[in-house]
């Protein structure tokens, strides 16, 4: 019990220290961060579903083994999506946090 509420606490620390540092930066609550979470938390399971021996042969857990591997993908996802439309479709002169503020809406 005291594992799993440590492991949900810091998946909540996480989340939370990642909007706090984007608003701290950007200016605005930028909530798509759990999305980015969930995208990496299923790139794990995937691929530790797809190659569930990898970490046998070295004595580490799978999971742990394809979670840089995962973050990596992660990562790739996040600058594909700020490259395809914030950058691109920002007009020039504004910072990307205003237009995506009057592009989207703001909450």
């Amino acid at each position: 019990m005291v594992i799993s509420g440590s492991v949900s606490g810091s998946i909540y620390a996480i989340g939370a220290i990642g909007v706090t540092l984007i608003f701290s930066i950007m200016r605005f609550a930028h909530f798509a961060h759990a999305d980015m979470m969930t995208f990496g938390a299923f790139m794990v399971l995937l691929l530790t579903t797809l190659f569930p021996a990898a970490g046998a042969s070295i004595g580490v857990p799978t999971a742990v083994l394809m979670l840089p591997l995962a973050m990596l993908l992660t990562a790739a996802l996040a600058v594909g999506i700020d490259k395809t439309f914030t950058s691109r479709y920002a007009p020039m002169g504004s910072s990307r946090s205003c237009w995506s503020l009057d592009h989207w809406g703001s909450p």
